[in-house]
């Protein structure tokens, strides 16, 4: 999680929207599996196990769910995120959607988790947009 915060921090740094910034996300989670599969499938296979403990799993949802606050918050002040339901709310909806990617990924050797990495990005950025509701 804090390499996440990290590639949130750094896409905040930048002049991207909303929509710029789920891209680059879900980018970022493709390339990562495209670059080292063996490592982030245990990597993210050592998370889920750890996720089985109520504890830790309420702690890291929490930081994954403020780190997408984080990162949706400027696009509400710039039009482009939905405001008819709680930014929180938005953002575990973000939060799931990129740990499903992830889930498929490591579930199916024929997932294309590049091609539904960029598929989940245009989704989420259809649903996060003001009058969608």
């Amino acid at each position: 999680m804090a390499i996440l915060g990290l590639l949130v921090d750094d896409l905040l740094s930048e002049p991207l929207t909303t929509a710029g910034r789920l891209d680059r996300l879900f980018a970022d989670v493709a390339a990562t599996a495209a670059a080292a599969p063996v490592y982030f499938a245990s990597l993210t296979g050592e998370l889920e196990r750890e996720l089985a403990v109520p504890a830790v799993s309420a702690a890291r949802t929490e930081q994954l769910t403020s780190t997408l606050v984080r990162l949706l918050t400027p696009g509400v002040a710039a039009g482009e995120v939905r405001e008819d339901l709680p930014l929180r709310f938005l953002a575990q909806m973000v939060g799931s959607t990129y740990i499903s990617v992830i889930r498929y990924w490591r579930e199916s050797p024929d997932y294309d988790i590049t091609l539904n990495s960029a598929r989940a990005s245009h989704f989420l950025t259809g649903a996060l947009a003001p009058g969608t509701g």
